[in-house]
């Protein structure tokens, strides 16, 4: 908790974003939402939740934080992680259909 809180941001999504990035790949986040649903890991359940919560806190700029506030941009990070996944490109989608 101590490593992560130190990774800072200017505010709590900057914060929550950079802890996320450092712990999980957006392939495996892309696993995961945070209530279990479609067919996905439920994140919430896991201590690994709480523990973003306690190093996001840590850092001074989100000290005055709640758990829910965490909790939401938790939520939007694992909801977008799909979209940081690299995309084949056209070029090398035609030479493997070849």
């Amino acid at each position: 908790i101590r490593n992560l809180s130190t990774l800072g941001g200017s505010d709590l999504t900057a914060i929550v974003n950079n802890i996320l990035k450092k712990v999980l790949t957006y392939a495996a986040a892309s696993r995961f939402n945070f209530t279990g649903i479609n067919g996905k890991i439920c994140f919430s359940s896991l201590s690994f939740n709480e523990i973003i919560y306690e190093a996001a806190i840590r850092n001074h700029v989100a000290s005055q934080e709640t758990q829910a506030s965490v909790r939401v941009k938790v939520m939007k990070w694992l909801q977008h992680s799909t979209d940081k996944l690299p995309k084949p490109n056209k070029h090398n989608t035609a030479q493997a259909s070849i």
